[in-house]
């Protein structure tokens, strides 16, 4: 018989996945798992190991719920206990004893974890973290798992350079630790929240998928962000993760069980709570907007404008006007959230200025950027224990947050008479809404009335804020009304950032009913920020109240999939989102102004990451309407959209696979030879597909390339995706084969295609990779420089060594872009003669000091025998 299009297609396929789908674990199977996992997380559970097999990492992006967790524990279990290899677990501080604890300890493993933010706090005490957290040394750690790993997306970040540390400390040239990144949601803002996810996983080596046809990962996110296609990212994301969504288990694994029980998801509701915004403010909001938008000056931000001498440096002009748009984004937030959130912003406003106009007219002295950064981010409680009082006295402020200014350089009657307006204007703002006490308060009575009416049916509920003031605002005023919490009559508790780990670990405890209880200490509602947003198993709660609008979908993704999760004992949960009912509109139209401001200044000189926070994207304001008004259909619509949004699609390699496999047979797979062809009719092209596999010493590690030859363009096509979308076909389609195609003479053109990719491949191993960068290769021109002075004018060999020294440094080490923000500063202070030159290679060498210098991966010249073909499909 000849082979039919449909089998070659299905050969294509299976050379790919074939590892996953044979994969067996390489132990004794008499070593019984006390892991029970359902049909589609054994399934992820093989593809994980081909990945980490293959790349030495995998991302595990499954939507909120579907056991992110349990795939991990599997591999874990498979590390710790079976083959006693050392392992770490990586994760937010609040999942730390709340869950990995009695999830390492209920299959018999030692908690070797370390929380991001005890990380993030060590990143020069890596070694001895490792050792005191694990009891091995780095070199024996041979699994890391990092939980909510899009958390690590940001690679200027502390927390990002800790990590990769710590991935650098434990690899030899013998022991590479394989990756497991966990996230539901690894696109936060951006496609490259991604990248540097992916740099951990490569090492920060942007070759690392060069096999795979992708010379440069850094311009194939480029390209993909250019072009706004982000679907393209399919081809990556089928190699390096695993991403499955609750519709399409739902429909592709129908009769899952778990423990002998089918599963089952609940249906989601949302929503909407309409409050009147303007009622709240007593009919002062659009005068409250309009003073944030259009008479606050923000005149610390403009400081640059009022120099009097030479010329104004544009960029840190832009970067103050952005940080002011960014403010003025956070009051609107705060204003939407809750009065008594607006209002401490605005009085913490009102003492920095105080504070600021005392230190520049009477000290003569400026904050810097690293102190204005800790202000900003204390608004959008990236950070908490921030006290703007602290600031008082200047002896207690460190010497990196303030400068010594010369008041005549600017033009100071005009700088005060702005400051003063500003001040002037905030104090009006504060005085609008004193006089708004709780019971005058239009949005905090619909929810009380909400709450109340939720609680009749005894079912648990949670409620989020995104801010900790207006949090403690409506939790203070339930508590203390005692009439109304006698009528509610359930027991309540709150959960912020400040919480103890240990309390919240008994609050999340009592909640869910694991821990013995006597009635009266029974919790039926919490209170909680977005502390509890992330991993944390809610699910004995049907109701989940968002008391702000959702200026982050994502984050509304993670919040919903406290109670969205498999296993959860209701048919139905209720989602209530906020809404302001008749300034929704008005409030969008004026944060995207706002936002869109940001986002031009962002565009042309690029904002600190750790200020811009959570832009507003402008989908969020359509996402916003569809939840508030949609019909019941487009709001699942939207939710699932949601889920799948910016990653989604990489299953599209591997669902025609398991189909086939479910209806015929592995071993049917298996039969299918090498070199088959066929060929099929498809309209807007006409051209020859070949599929080959280049074998190595690993088979994890093949290349496996696809390339078709469209004959009408006279071009070839190598993207994986874009070729799956002309041979896919259904198990009927009947065999073209067009004849009159030369399949022989355009097999020697791909072969002879694939032998310049090898040679591309070698060149680029003879490319100092640091060398590229401008500011690296004028540091290597100085050394030099000073290495002939050195040598033959002062005759001084320590120092030529210790010039030779930091030129292999240079070279040889990593440099993450951290690092490259690090050395910098370093040059910046010796190009200002802040340093001199041996202060420089001192300075220099110490910070190189217990880095570790790796070799990075050598690829070997190509062999016409290694080269196999697996296929070919003449479509005309």
């Amino acid at each position: 018989n000849k082979t039919t299009p449909y089998e070659v297609y299905i050969k294509a396929l299976f050379e790919l996945e074939k590892e996953s789908i044979e994969y067996r674990m390489n132990r004794n199977f008499n070593n019984k798992s006390v892991i029970d996992l359902t049909e589609f997380q054994e399934d992820a559970v093989k593809r994980v190991y081909s990945r980490l097999n293959r790349y030495n990492g995998v991302i595990v992006a499954d939507s909120v719920g579907l056991g992110k967790t349990w795939i991990a524990k599997k591999v874990i279990e498979e590390y710790g206990i079976f083959n006693r290899k050392g392992y770490i677990v990586v994760c937010p501080a609040q999942l730390r004893d709340n869950m990995w604890v009695p999830e390492l300890r209920g299959i018999g493993l030692p908690d070797y974890i370390i929380s991001q933010e005890y990380l993030s706090n060590n990143v020069d005490n890596i070694r001895e973290l490792i050792r005191s957290h694990t009891e091995r040394k780095p070199e024996d750690i041979e699994l890391i798992v990092v939980d909510e790993s899009h958390n690590f997306r940001n690679s200027l970040s502390n927390r990002w350079e800790a990590l990769y540390s710590l991935i650098e400390e434990c690899t030899t040239e013998t022991n590479s630790p394989k990756l497991i990144l966990l996230t539901a949601t690894p696109i936060n803002n951006s496609i490259w929240d991604l990248y540097y996810q992916i740099m951990l996983i490569t090492r920060n080596n942007n070759t690392a998928f060069m096999k795979d046809n992708i010379p440069d990962l850094k311009e194939y996110f480029k390209d993909i962000e250019k072009s706004g296609d982000v679907s393209r990212l399919e081809i990556l994301l089928n190699q390096i993760a695993i991403r499955r969504t609750r519709q399409y288990i739902k429909a592709k694994y129908p009769d899952a069980t778990i423990g002998g029980k089918k599963i089952t998801f609940p249906k989601r509701n949302l929503k909407s709570l309409n409050y009147k915004l303007n009622e709240t403010y007593r009919g002062l909001y659009q005068e409250i907007a309009d003073k944030i938008e259009n008479d606050l000056n923000m005149a610390y931000y403009h400081l640059e404008s009022k120099y009097k001498f030479g010329s104004i440096d544009d960029l840190e002009a832009g970067r103050m006007q952005g940080l002011a748009g960014i403010f003025k984004t956070v009051l609107l937030k705060r204003l939407e959230s809750s009065v008594e959130a607006f209002r401490k912003s605005i009085i913490k406003q009102i003492h920095f200025l105080e504070i600021f106009k005392d230190f520049f007219f009477n000290r003569e002295m400026l904050f810097t950027k690293t102190f204005f950064n800790k202000y900003i981010n204390s608004e959008t409680e990236n950070i908490e224990g921030f006290n703007i009082e602290d600031y008082v006295d200047v002896d207690k402020i460190s010497s990196n947050e303030v400068k010594e200014i010369d008041l005549r350089n600017y033009d100071v009657e005009s700088f005060k008479k702005d400051l003063e307006e500003d001040i002037k204007i905030l104090k009006e703002l504060y005085e609008d809404t004193i006089a708004i006490t709780p019971d005058k308060d239009a949005k905090l009575n619909t929810f009380k009335e909400k709450l109340y009416e939720l609680s009749r049916d005894n079912n648990k509920i949670i409620v989020f804020s995104y801010f900790t003031d207006t949090l403690n605002y409506i939790y203070d005023e339930i508590i203390q009304d005692t009439k109304y919490l006698g009528k509610l009559d359930m027991n309540i508790e709150k959960i912020d950032g400040s919480t103890p780990p240990k309390r919240r670990e008994k609050i999340v405890s009592t909640f869910m009913g694991e821990t013995p209880t006597l009635e009266e200490e029974e919790i039926d509602i919490i209170f909680s920020t977005d502390v509890l947003s992330e991993g944390q198993n809610l699910q004995k709660a049907k109701y989940l109240i968002n008391y702000d609008l959702h200026w982050n979908p994502t984050r509304m993704i993670q919040r919903a999939g406290r109670i969205d999760r498999l296993g959860s004992p209701f048919d139905e949960i209720e989602i209530y989102n906020f809404f302001p009912e008749d300034e929704l509109e008005e409030l969008l139209r004026l944060v995207g102004r706002l936002q869109s401001k940001i986002r031009d200044i962002n565009d042309s000189i690029g904002l600190d990451a750790s200020v811009l926070g959570e832009t507003i994207q402008p989908k969020v304001f359509g996402t916003l309407k569809i939840m508030r008004e949609g019909s019941e259909q487009e709001q699942e619509k939207l939710m699932n959209e949601l889920e799948q949004e910016n990653f989604g699609g990489s299953e599209k390699f591997w669902l025609p696979l398991k189909e086939f496999i479910d209806k015929n047979s592995l071993q049917l797979l298996q039969n299918l030879p090498y070199g088959i062809k066929s060929g099929l009719h498809k309209e807007g092209i006409k051209g020859v597909f070949y599929s080959f596999r280049y074998k190595t010493d690993d088979k994890f590690k093949d290349y496996h390339y696809w390339l078709l030859y469209d004959i009408e363009k006279k071009q070839w096509i190598e993207d994986k995706g874009e070729i799956l979308d002309y041979i896919k076909c259904k198990e009927d389609t009947p065999r073209v084969f067009n004849e009159e195609i030369d399949i022989y003479k355009l097999y020697d053109e791909a072969v002879e295609l694939i032998k310049s990719k090898f040679i591309s491949f070698m060149a680029a191993q003879t490319v100092h990779e640091n060398r590229e960068n401008k500011m690296i290769r004028t540091i290597i021109d100085e050394l030099f420089y000073f290495r002939q002075e050195y040598e033959y004018e002062y005759e001084d060999p320590e120092t030529v060594q210790r010039i030779d020294d930091l030129l292999n440094k240079i070279d040889q080490l990593i440099l993450t872009k951290k690092r490259m923000q690090d050395i910098r500063k370093i040059w910046r202070s010796y190009l200002k003669e802040e340093i001199n030159f041996k202060k420089f290679l001192s300075t220099m060498l110490e910070y190189f000091e217990g880095k570790k210098v790796l070799s990075s991966q050598k690829y070997k010249p190509f062999k016409q025998e290694n080269l196999n073909l697996v296929c070919i499909d003449v479509i005309s």
